[in-house]
């Protein structure tokens, strides 16, 4: 994984750690869940790239990621990757949409 934008904000036991630049892992496990995430929010994109990312371990591990769909338009995409012992897929948890560059990267509640 690919070094943390800021390196000082702190990680809380069991909460999410730093934002982190996207890496090839990461653009992986979304890929197995954009089909849907197109689907389901309407997004009509032929390019969609994951910019950052938090993560989260439990039960496996949940990210809350950054993603890129259009000329400005961004998205928070909320992403459950099973334990590998669970032989499951990534599932897609939820989404926001009408985010900005800027905006901070959060989970979604």
């Amino acid at each position: 994984m690919s070094g943390h934008d800021n390196p000082d904000e702190p990680t809380v036991l069991g909460g999410y750690g730093p934002v982190t630049k996207a890496d090839e892992e990461v653009k992986a496990v979304f890929d197995q869940v954009k089909d849907k995430f197109l689907k389901q929010s309407g997004v009509n994109a032929t390019k969609v790239t994951v910019i950052e990312y938090k993560e989260q371990m439990v039960h496996g591990t949940n990210y809350v990621m950054k993603v890129q769909y259009g000329d400005n338009k961004y998205a928070f995409v909320q992403v459950h990757q099973p334990l590998p012992n669970a032989n499951k897929p990534p599932s897609l948890e939820s989404f926001k949409l009408d985010k900005t560059k800027e905006d901070r990267l959060e989970p979604l509640k």
